[in-house]
């Protein structure tokens, strides 16, 4: 079964409140992140995929940092592991971009 976006977001759970949350949380925390990662702010690097557009990218890399990331021990103890899923990445995408 194929799902338009707004279905398939539905299904996900990203229109939700907790999903708005989760992606709230994410996008802030990833905007404020002040570590340096191979010389360059993680913050930077992950509004350099938002503004090209690749938010697998993007995903990969900020689920990467969250889940490692020493700054980001509050937040991941917040998440479920399916809050992940929640995500939603062209919001995340907007906020970096907007910052």
């Amino acid at each position: 079964m194929t799902m338009n976006n707004a279905e398939d977001s539905a299904y996900k759970g990203e229109d939700t409140d907790h999903g708005r949350w989760v992606t709230d949380q994410v996008a802030v925390a990833i905007a404020n992140d002040g570590e340096f990662l191979d010389g360059e702010r993680v913050a930077f690097r992950a509004r350099d995929f938002a503004e090209s557009g690749d938010l697998a990218a993007l995903a990969a890399f900020v689920t990467n940092r969250i889940k490692t990331g020493t700054d980001f021990r509050a937040l991941r103890a917040e998440l479920s592991a399916n809050d992940y899923d929640r995500i939603n990445w062209c919001t995340v995408a907007s906020e970096l971009t907007t910052v």
